[in-house]
């Protein structure tokens, strides 16, 4: 399981050689830095490991002049101490997913900025997360905002569009002037913006 590997890589005798692997993979690729993304179901005893995991990486990124961020939810926030986000140079805020109904609200983002900020990050290190996607509001089931669109043609500057909710291009830019005070936005995911 994916969770176990989470657990074990993180251990004090393993996590040493796990973060040396990561900075390999970034140095053979020529990456700009590493962005610690921990979503699903992540057994506890992960968590009791993150802070000397994140401590241990940003020292090797801070030695190879690398960028070192994480996207997160507030779901799982309060699993990380203040002083482990203080060691990011970015806090990518995924504000989505709330529900499937409304899911990425722009009153769900602002709260989010508020709660991160209300961490002690920094504004100019917060980048707020926006959804290429949405929902079904019937089944839930999640859906590209391009497939969206391409039934819907004439609604996107809509967040509603047959039994979809999404963000439309208006709510999209509300977003991004609310991001202007902040470290600017992240998009999930790029590749699912209609063309």
């Amino acid at each position: 399981r994916l969770t176990a590997n989470y657990v074990n890589l993180t251990q004090p005798e393993n996590v040493d050689g796990f973060c040396t692997k990561i900075m390999a993979f970034v140095d053979r690729f020529n990456i700009d830095g590493v962005d610690l993304d921990i979503e699903g179901d992540v057994d506890n005893a992960f968590w009791n490991n993150y802070g000397n995991f994140v401590s241990k990486l940003r020292t090797l990124c801070t030695e190879k002049n690398k960028l070192f961020s994480t996207a997160v939810g507030q779901w799982y926030a309060n699993k990380i101490s203040d002083d482990t986000f203080a060691k990011f140079d970015f806090v990518n805020i995924m504000a989505y997913d709330d529900d499937k109904s409304q899911h990425s609200s722009y009153n769900l983002a602002r709260n989010m900025l508020n709660y991160f900020e209300g961490r002690g990050i920094a504004k100019e290190n917060l980048v707020l997360g926006v959804p290429f996607y949405g929902y079904t509001t019937d089944t839930g089931s999640y859906t590209a905002y391009n497939t969206i669109i391409s039934q819907y043609p004439d609604s996107w500057q809509d967040d509603y569009a047959g039994n979809y909710a999404y963000n439309g291009a208006n709510t999209i830019a509300s977003k991004c002037n609310l991001a202007k005070d902040y470290g600017g936005i992240m998009i999930w995911e790029l590749s699912q913006d209609a063309q």
